[in-house]
C-alpha cells in the first residue's frame, strides 16, 4: 500500500505565495487603470500622476539582518581590541579603517528612484546616479535566479542592500546594481552598453512610467538607431513569467 505524504509549507513559502498573488492582482488593476480601495492602489495613482514620481526602496529581511550583524560584529571587535591591545595602535588603526569603510558603504545605500523629464535618478544616501532618458535603449524585468552568476567586485552583498559594481561571469562584463532586495528587479541598458539593475516594489508601474518618459525624451532629442552588430544577449536575464516588452 502506497504511503501518503503530507507537505507542510513553511511561513516563508506561504508569504511568498501571498506576495505572488498580491503582485498579480495589483498588476492587473494597475494595467486596467481601475480603482481599488487599498493603500497600494492609492500610492500607484499618486505616482502615476506625479510630476516627478519617486519609488522608494524597501530593504529585505536578509539585508536588515546582514547590516545589523556586521555592524555589531565590527563594533564588538573594535571594543575588544580597545581593551586587549593597550599600549598599541592596533585598535586605533582597526577602528579608523572600519569606520571609513562603513561610511563609504553607508553613503551608497539606495534610497529611492526618481523619474524626471530628462533623467532617471538613482538616489543614494549621499550619491546620485543620473541616466539620461534619451540614452535608455532597453528596459525589462529580470528574475533573481539570473543573478547567481554575478559577483561583486566593488560593492555590497547584503550590507544595506546589493549595490555597486558586479561582474557577469558568463559574459565577462560589468553591471551596476542598486537594489535592496532580490525581487521586482529591472535591468536598464543604455546606448553605450552600460547595464543597471534596480528593484521597485511597484515594478509594472515603474516600467510603464519610465517607458512613457523615455519615448517623450526621444521625441525631443532623438538618438542613433541601435547598431546591428551589437547583438543583445539579455535573453538569458528574462524570466519565463517576468518577461516584458523592450523599449
Amino acid at each position: 500500500m502506497a504511503r501518503g505524504y503530507r507537505y507542510a509549507p513553511t511561513k516563508e513559502a506561504i508569504a511568498k505565495i501571498k506576495r505572488i498573488f498580491a503582485d498579480k492582482i495589483l498588476a492587473e488593476h494597475v494595467s486596467a487603470d481601475s480603482e481599488i480601495s487599498s493603500a497600494d492602489a492609492e500610492i500607484c495613482e499618486r505616482l502615476r500622476h506625479a510630476a516627478v514620481p519617486r519609488f522608494r526602496y524597501a530593504m529585505s529581511r536578509y539585508c536588515k539582518y546582514v547590516t545589523v550583524i556586521l555592524f555589531l560584529l565590527i563594533t564588538a571587535i573594535a571594543l575588544l581590541l580597545l581593551f586587549t591591545s593597550s599600549g598599541t595602535y592596533l585598535s586605533a588603526w582597526f577602528t579608523s579603517i572600519a569606520a571609513a569603510v562603513l561610511l563609504l558603504f553607508i553613503i551608497s545605500f539606495p534610497r529611492y528612484l526618481a523619474i524626471t523629464d530628462k533623467n532617471l535618478e538613482i538616489h543614494c544616501v549621499l550619491e546620485i546616479t543620473e541616466i539620461p532618458l534619451a540614452d535608455i535603449r532597453r528596459i525589462h524585468p529580470i528574475s533573481r535566479y539570473r543573478l547567481k552568476r554575478h559577483v561583486p567586485v566593488l560593492g555590497s552583498y547584503g550590507f544595506g542592500g546589493f549595490f555597486g559594481y558586479y561582474v557577469d561571469l558568463i559574459h565577462l562584463r560589468i553591471v551596476r546594481m542598486y537594489t535592496t532586495r532580490l525581487d521586482h528587479m529591472i535591468m536598464i541598458q543604455d546606448i553605450y552598453g552600460q547595464r543597471y539593475i534596480v528593484n521597485c516594489r511597484y515594478r509594472e508601474l515603474f516600467v510603464e512610467i519610465l517607458k512613457e518618459r523615455v519615448e517623450q525624451a526621444r521625441a525631443v532629442s532623438p538618438v542613433l538607431e541601435e547598431d546591428d552588430e551589437q547583438v543583445s544577449d539579455d535573453a538569458a536575464y528574462f524570466d519565463r513569467e517576468e518577461t516584458g516588452d523592450n523599449v
